[in-house]
């Protein structure tokens, strides 16, 4: 966090306006573990957890396997997106394994989706509706946080899935 607040500090204009509740979520094609490209715009129509995080934050690390539990808890009707700040691929691997992380990883070493969205702390978290429209976002990582999250998930995913 103190690494981020310093390369803020010395580039303040990287910060964008932040995406607001009703607006459509700006556009993110960013590759995963693999190198495959991974497009938000993919998962037009479900709920999406989208989430921007570094490895090595223990309140990253704890809302990850959060959404773990979320993952399996909706495998078929909720997609996580995990956006890494990290600058290699090998400890996000390791976390993944660690953590037993099964959702979309993906890698943003240039650092782009800092302005896009308007990033000032991590981790920080967009609840995409099906409708493609943004519907909450969360700075931080805290058990108000992870209920909202979870609130999210129910009210997005009918009981008939």
């Amino acid at each position: 966090m103190v690494a981020m607040a310093v390369f803020l500090a010395v580039n303040p204009c990287i910060a964008a306006e932040l995406p607001s509740v009703g607006d459509l979520p700006p556009a993110l094609a960013l590759p995963d573990l693999n190198g495959k490209i991974v497009n938000l715009s993919d998962f037009h129509g479900k709920p999406i957890v989208l989430t921007f995080f570094v490895s090595w934050s223990k309140t990253c690390k704890d809302q990850l396997g959060s959404l773990q539990e979320l993952s399996s808890k909706y495998p078929h009707n909720l997609e996580i997106i995990a956006v890494s700040l990290d600058k290699k691929v090998r400890g996000i691997r390791e976390l993944a394994g660690d953590l037993k992380l099964n959702y979309n990883l993906l890698m943003d070493k240039k650092l782009a989706s800092l302005k896009q969205y308007a990033i000032l702390s991590l981790p920080t978290s967009i609840v995409i509706g099906s409708d493609g429209k943004i519907k909450g976002v969360y700075v931080d990582y805290d058990d108000n946080v992870k209920r909202s999250i979870d609130d999210f998930a129910r009210s997005e995913i009918s009981p008939a899935n």
